[in-house]
């Protein structure tokens, strides 16, 4: 017996099985390229602002107060570029979006969940590739880590 086949489907129809299910991977959009691009700078430049702040924050108060002021004073021009450059990211993210009317109706579609936020609404477009990639709810929410499971051998989703 081959991979795939079974005693109720011979060796030859194996690989055609799925055959009705399988559609052609459509290469996400230019705009939805570039969205990517912006969304994985803005993720940067949070690492980055954060690897700068938490130190300083953190050292508060086990230092000096002179010195907590003197490492503050030195991350400071840094933080307000890397601020501004994340405020620039953000602002290009959402000209790209309204200027697109597929993303902007995505994009309004999303955001209109509570919790849900501009970022979180970039990175599911992105993710989905505007819901083309990912379009059941089921493997959406096990792709986000939000399905739940029953914990067995196969872990199947509940439902």
């Amino acid at each position: 017996m081959t991979l795939g086949a079974s005693p109720s489907m011979p060796a030859r129809a194996a690989p055609f099985r799925f055959q009705d299910q399988m559609c052609l991977w459509q290469p996400p959009r230019l705009v939805l390229q570039k969205l990517a691009t912006l969304s994985a700078l803005r993720q940067r430049l949070l690492r980055v602002r954060q690897q700068l702040q938490q130190p300083v924050n953190e050292q508060q108060g086990f230092v000096e107060k002179s010195l907590q002021k003197q490492l503050a004073k030195n991350c400071q021009a840094s933080l307000k570029a890397i601020n501004a450059d994340l405020e620039n990211a953000e602002k290009q993210i959402n000209v790209l979006i309204q200027g697109d009317d597929r993303l902007r109706e995505l994009f309004g579609w999303i955001t209109s969940v509570p919790g849900v936020g501009d970022a979180i609404a970039a990175e599911v477009l992105v993710a989905t590739n505007e819901f083309k990639a990912i379009n059941d709810p089921k493997k959406l929410a096990c792709h986000a880590g939000v399905a739940p499971f029953d914990g067995g051998a196969r872990a199947l989703p509940i439902g």
